[in-house]
Order: C-alpha cells, then sequence, then structure tokens
C-alpha cells in the first residue's frame, strides 16, 4: 500500500440516505449499514471507489495529519 493512503481517511457525511451505492463497491466491505453508513478506517484500504460510486457526493476524502 502507498504510504500517502495511509495518512487520508474516507468519511460519510450525516446527510447519506442508505442507499448502498458505496457499500456495493467496497472491497473490503468496511462500510456499515445505518443512517448514515459508516466506514470502518481500520479496514479500509483507501482506495475511493466509494467516492466516485456516491451519486450524492457525500463521501469526502480527510487527512490524518
Amino acid at each position: 500500500m502507498k504510504k500517502e493512503n495511509q495518512q487520508i481517511s474516507y468519511v460519510i457525511d450525516k446527510a447519506c440516505i442508505a442507499c448502498g451505492a458505496c457499500k456495493v463497491v467496497c472491497p473490503k466491505h468496511c462500510i456499515s449499514k445505518g443512517l448514515p453508513h459508516v466506514i470502518n478506517q481500520e479496514q479500509c484500504i483507501r482506495c475511493g471507489k466509494c467516492v466516485t460510486r456516491c451519486w450524492r457526493n457525500l463521501i469526502k476524502r480527510q487527512s490524518l495529519e
């Protein structure tokens, strides 16, 4: 895994409507159902697939620094 990927996280905004689009594309299945959905940061590989799939643009990349 690239070092720069370890210094970011993805967070789902509270405006999430729980459509499940992000959950379906996650290769590590680390997005748990809820309102809003929640990304398990320990399991996430930071691939960004959830970000590109969210049609409401509610998943944001954040720096851990």
